[in-house]
């Protein structure tokens, strides 16, 4: 290739660059099915909740009153950027079609990273990932607690109302039964039972049943088998059991009562073989929460009297982006898995 100026900057913005927003543009997301986005103007969002108010009440003696009481959950933004350098003298080595070929699926890749950035962050946060940007304190919640938990209270403001979990990893005991863990027809059942009896602060049920079951790609034979077909014959499915007996039920195949209870995803990105998720999606808030300060951009640095054109002969081209994710209200969501959360 003959390099001048001209050269270099048709070749980073009219060769490459398309290349990343193609890819970005066909490249699938996940993110916006479990997470509420919201556009940030600072450096921070602050997220203000409350719990919700009693129910009413017989009116005997004076009127009793009762003062709303938010709460705020803080979040900063943090900043993201990703950079590749191409050598001003190898390009002019090569042919146009040659370094056409060798450069363009780096942004093709550059680009399918930009679009999946969302949905890494959010996973990280969900799954704590070691050494990912989501992880110590961003572990807590709206309520003070981390998201997943075993014991969240239902009544910020009086503890004798109780707590709920919405942690079930290595199954826990309720009222007698063994609730979640494993993924199996009793784990799915279980916890699916469990999260959709919270209540609020009233004493009232949420009516927050879970709508969505989220799986890894490992557990998906088991989640479409238990989840979707249309006949089966489990061991057991809650406090029924197997083999004879006014408690035992079944004894062969029989209709798959939970087939539809939930939307199946697949999601490839999570990286835990073993924990699966219930959430409630079709409310106003979603589970978790994107927050947009600035969506990913595409920036070439060709200029000959740019410092790292004229010292060091390389181009650059580079994206950078600016977002936080959160938690939403964690009554919205649900993990269980084998083995016992942190």
């Amino acid at each position: 290739m003959i390099i001048t100026p001209a050269n270099n900057a048709f070749f980073v913005t009219s060769v490459l660059e398309p290349r990343f927003w193609a890819a970005f543009g066909v490249t699938e997301a996940w993110w916006s099915k479990v997470a509420t986005p919201y556009n940030v103007e600072g450096e921070q969002m602050i997220i203000p909740w409350m719990g919700m108010i009693d129910k009413y009440r017989e009116w005997v003696g004076p009127r009793r009153t009762r003062q709303p009481a938010p709460q705020t959950y803080l979040v900063p933004i943090k900043n993201f950027e990703l950079t590749e350098e191409l050598d001003e003298f190898r390009l002019a080595d090569s042919t146009a079609a040659t370094a056409t070929s060798y450069y363009a699926p780096t942004l093709a890749f550059m680009g399918l990273q930009a679009k999946k950035i969302y949905d890494y962050n959010l996973r990280d946060m969900i799954e704590n990932a070691s050494g990912g940007a989501w992880g110590g304190s961003f572990q807590n919640g709206t309520d003070g607690l981390s998201n997943w938990n075993t014991a969240h209270p239902i009544d910020f403001y009086d503890a004798s109302k109780g707590t709920y979990p919405n942690d079930y990893r290595g199954g826990l005991t309720i009222s007698g039964t063994s609730v979640g863990g494993a993924f199996s027809t009793n784990g799915f059942n279980t916890a699916w039972e469990d999260m959709s009896a919270r209540k609020s602060e009233s004493g009232e049920r949420l009516g927050v049943a879970p709508d969505l079951g989220m799986f890894p790609i490992q557990l998906k034979a088991a989640a479409m088998t238990i989840l979707q077909n249309t006949m089966f014959a489990p061991p057991q499915m809650g406090v029924l059991g197997s083999g004879s007996g006014a408690n035992a039920p079944f004894v062969g195949a029989m209709d798959n009562v939970l087939r539809g209870w939930v939307d199946l995803m697949i999601n490839q990105d999570l990286m835990n073989a073993n924990d699966w998720y219930l959430l409630t999606t079709r409310s106003v808030v979603k589970p978790f929460s994107v927050l947009m300060r600035l969506a990913p951009d595409f920036v070439p640095r060709v200029s000959p009297d740019d410092p790292v054109v004229f010292n060091e002969h390389k181009l650059l081209y580079g994206s950078k982006a600016r977002l936080a994710v959160a938690w939403a209200l964690p009554w919205l969501s649900s993990i269980s898995g084998p083995t016992a959360g942190a």
